[in-house]
């Protein structure tokens, strides 16, 4: 198994924890604060964030396209930016499901970013499954 192959699998489990927390969020199972507005229906920036944190699980799996680290890359970053961007509209404006979802999702960016590098530098993609190293393969 590559290292590319390994990163992919790794971010698409990372993703899927975080559409499961944005779902339990959005629909409130979970609770962390009220907002300005203070409904208490589902949150819809939520089951946004958690529909495409979901999508991005299974495209990391499905794809080998860098197009899906760009992805990947650009929601982390605006889901990760809009958190402490409307932190001023909630109560708590910060709380540890927020926090501790933030460092997890930092993390992914992180691993989307060394990815995209990685293949960047080396001009390939990930395999779209594991694979067995070519030379032992050679010896049948």
């Amino acid at each position: 198994m590559g290292v590319a192959w390994a990163g992919r699998s790794t971010a698409a489990i990372v993703a899927g924890v975080t559409a499961v927390v944005y779902g339990m969020i959005g629909l409130r199972v979970v609770f962390i604060g009220t907002t300005e507005d203070g409904g208490s229906g589902p949150i819809p920036p939520m089951l946004l964030a958690a529909a495409l944190s979901a999508a991005l699980m299974v495209l990391l799996v499905a794809s080998s396209g860098r197009w899906v680290l760009v992805f990947g890359i650009a929601l982390e970053l605006t889901v990760v930016m809009g958190y402490f961007a409307l932190a001023s509209v909630r109560s708590p404006s910060f709380e540890a499901w927020g926090l501790s979802l933030k460092a997890i999702q930092i993390a992914l960016l992180a691993v989307l970013v060394g990815l995209l590098v990685r293949e960047l530098r080396t001009g390939r993609t990930a395999p779209s499954e594991p694979s067995l190293d070519s030379r032992s393969s050679s010896h049948h």
